[in-house]
C-alpha cells in the first residue's frame, strides 16, 4: 500500500477548508463588505440604508438565536441589562422632550432619528451573540483584511504621486499631492475603514505586524488628523497593552490623543463662527434652557435634521441658521457633531445616561472578549476620537465597526482561548 503524498494531503487539506466554509460565514463575508463599502454604493448608487437593513437584520437573528438555542454560551449580565437600561430611560427622555415642546413636527423624522441613536448598540451586541460560537468567520474576514490593506496601501502610494480618482484636496495638506480617499468618497471613511481593519487585525497582533503597519500608513496618508489620533493611540496600545486595562493606559492614550489632534480641536472648536464651535456653544444654552430633558429626537445636529423640510426650529430660534454650514440650503456640516447632539436632545441627564450606557455596554464587550480585549479598545478608541468631529456612534461606519468587533471576537471560549485552537 503506496504512501499519501505530500502534494495529495495538501490537496486535502485544501478541501476540508474550502468544506469548513459554511453558506451563512458566506453571507457574513457578504455583510462585511457591504459596510465596508457603504460609502461607494450610496456615492455610486444612491442607496444609503444598508447599516440600517444590517443593524435590523442582526438584530433579528441574534433574538432567534436567544430564543431557540437554548444551550448557548451566552449569558446577559448586569453589565448589558444596565446599558440597555440606561440607553432605553435617555430614549425616553427624547421622546418626552418630543412630546412636550414639540419642537419637531415631523414623526419620521424623529422615529429615524430613534433609530440613529440605538443602533450601534444593537449592532455590537447582535454581532457578538450571533458570532460568539463561529469559529470559521474570523479566518474568512481576516484574509480579506489583509488582501484589502494591501491594495489600499499600493493605491495609497500611488496617490501621491499619480491622479487616478483617489484623491482629495489637491495639495492642500502637508505640501502632499492629494489626501487618499480610496473609493470611499471622502479620506474620513478610509481612516473609519482602516479601524476596522485594525479591529480584526489586532486580535493575533503578534502574527499580523505587517499588516498592522500597513493599515496604519494607509490611515497616515489619508492626511486627516484623527487618522494620526489613531495611529499614535493604537501604536501606543500595541506595544504596552497585555491582558488588562489600566489607568496607565486610560491617562496616556488620553495625552498622546490631545498632544496630537490639539491643533486640529482648537482650529475647529476656538473659532469664532466656525460650525462646529458654534454647534456646540449653542447645545450648552439648549441644554441649560430646556433643562433637564432637552428638546428630543431630530431637534438639534442630527444628520436627518439637514433636509430643508426637516430643518430644526431650533436653528432659527439660536442664529445656527446664519452660520455657514448649517444653512437651510447648505447643511453640510450640521452632522459634523457627536456631543452637542446628545448634550441639547437628552440634556444633562440624558448626556449622563448616555456617557454611563457605553461605559457598561464596553465593560460587556471587553470581559467577554478576552483574548481580544485590545479589538474593543481600538473600537471604542476611535469612536471616541471620531466624536469630536462627526457624528461617531451614530454614523453609519460605526456599524461597520461594531460588525468588525463581533467578527474578531468570534470563536473565543469563555477563558479567552481561541475556539479553534482548544479544538485543535
Amino acid at each position: 500500500m503506496g504512501s499519501i503524498q505530500p502534494s495529495e494531503m495538501m490537496h486535502v487539506s485544501m478541501r476540508k477548508r474550502i468544506l469548513d466554509i459554511r453558506v451563512l460565514d458566506l453571507i457574513y463575508l457578504v455583510v462585511f463588505n457591504l459596510l465596508f463599502f457603504e460609502m461607494w454604493i450610496q456615492n455610486s448608487f444612491g442607496f444609503s440604508f444598508i447599516d440600517e437593513i444590517v443593524s435590523l437584520m442582526l438584530l433579528g437573528v441574534a433574538l432567534l438565536r436567544l430564543a431557540y438555542n437554548h444551550r448557548s454560551s451566552i449569558s446577559v449580565g448586569s453589565d448589558i441589562l444596565a446599558s440597555l437600561f440606561l440607553i432605553t430611560s435617555m430614549c425616553l427622555i427624547g421622546f418626552l422632550g418630543n412630546y412636550l415642546f414639540k419642537l419637531q413636527p415631523i414623526q419620521n423624522a424623529i422615529y429615524i432619528d430613534f433609530f440613529t441613536c440605538i443602533k450601534f448598540p444593537i449592532a455590537t451586541l447582535s454581532s457578538f451573540i450571533i458570532l460568539r460560537d463561529n469559529r470559521h468567520i474570523y479566518k474568512l474576514v481576516l484574509a480579506e483584511s489583509k488582501f484589502l490593506a494591501t491594495v489600499m496601501l499600493v493605491c495609497a502610494v500611488l496617490n501621491l504621486f499619480f491622479e487616478f480618482g483617489m484623491g482629495w484636496e489637491p495639495y492642500a495638506r502637508f505640501g502632499l499631492r492629494s489626501s487618499f480617499m480610496f473609493v470611499l468618497g471622502h479620506p474620513t471613511t478610509v481612516v473609519a475603514c482602516c479601524t476596522s481593519l485594525l479591529i480584526l487585525l489586532m486580535r493575533e497582533r503578534r502574527n499580523n505586524k505587517v499588516w498592522i503597519a500597513a493599515v496604519l500608513a494607509v490611515a497616515a496618508l489619508t492626511l486627516r488628523s484623527k487618522g494620526f489620533v489613531l495611529i499614535a493611540v493604537a501604536v501606543f496600545l500595541y506595544f504596552t497593552f497585555g491582558e488588562k486595562l489600566s489607568v496607565f493606559h486610560v491617562i496616556f492614550a488620553l495625552l498622546i490623543a490631545a498632544f496630537v489632534g490639539y491643533d486640529q480641536f482648537i482650529n475647529y472648536f476656538s473659532t469664532d463662527g466656525a460650525a462646529r464651535n458654534e454647534l456646540l456653544r449653542r447645545s450648552l444654552e439648549i441644554a441649560n434652557d430646556y433643562c433637564p430633558l432637552g428638546t428630543g429626537f431630530a431637534t438639534y445636529g442630527s444628520a436627518v435634521t439637514s433636509d430643508p423640510s426637516i430643518y430644526s426650529k431650533l436653528y432659527y430660534i439660536y442664529g445656527i441658521s446664519n452660520v455657514w454650514g448649517l444653512t437651510p440650503d447648505n447643511a453640510r456640516f450640521l452632522s459634523d457633531t457627536f456631543w452637542p447632539t446628545i448634550i441639547a436632545q437628552f440634556g444633562w441627564i440624558g448626556f449622563g445616561l448616555y456617557i454611563a450606557s457605553l461605559i457598561c455596554l464596553f465593560k460587556f464587550i471587553y470581559r467577554n472578549g478576552s483574548a481580544a480585549r485590545l479589538c474593543s479598545l481600538i473600537c471604542f478608541a476611535y469612536l471616541l476620537i471620531s466624536s469630536t468631529s462627526e457624528s461617531s456612534f451614530f454614523h453609519p461606519m460605526a456599524i461597520l465597526l461594531a460588525f468588525s468587533l463581533g467578527v474578531a471576537l468570534s470563536g473565543l471560549s469563555t477563558d479567552g482561548v481561541a475556539a479553534s485552537e482548544v479544538e485543535s
